[in-house]
């Protein structure tokens, strides 16, 4: 499998997902909040590919052809590591591969610091 495919059933979990808790009685104490930090650029990154999650408002996520020269956050490693970590998420492997320098997750801005831990627990490292 393709990692944008890949990436295209990450998004659409991560959809799901926001948009699930940005609904009900807690969605209207959620909401503005997660509004007003969007759009959130994620870049996924390896040698040969660049992707972006778009983390929009309203909780809308798009999947783009790496066009954003300013990402929030960036998640870079080789195609087969990021394939199997999306697949099937593991904060464990996530961890150890970090720790191992095989796998990187960097914030680059301010809005990717204080969005790095969210977007792990949503995309399940």
């Amino acid at each position: 499998m393709l990692l944008r495919e890949v990436l295209a059933q990450v998004r659409d979990r991560v959809e799901e997902r926001i948009k699930r808790e940005l609904s009900g009685l807690g969605g209207l104490i959620k909401r503005p909040l997660y509004d007003s930090r969007m759009p959130l650029h994620l870049l996924v990154s390896t040698d040969e590919e660049r992707y972006e999650l778009v983390f929009m408002r309203d909780g809308d996520v798009e999947l783009r052809d790496s066009s954003c020269s300013k990402p929030d956050v960036i998640i870079a490693s080789d195609t087969q590591t990021l394939q199997r970590l999306f697949i099937r998420p593991s904060a464990d492997e996530f961890k150890l591969l970090e720790s191992q320098g095989k796998l990187r997750i960097t914030a680059a801005s301010q809005k990717g610091r204080e969005a790095e831990s969210y977007i792990r627990s949503f995309l399940g490292l």
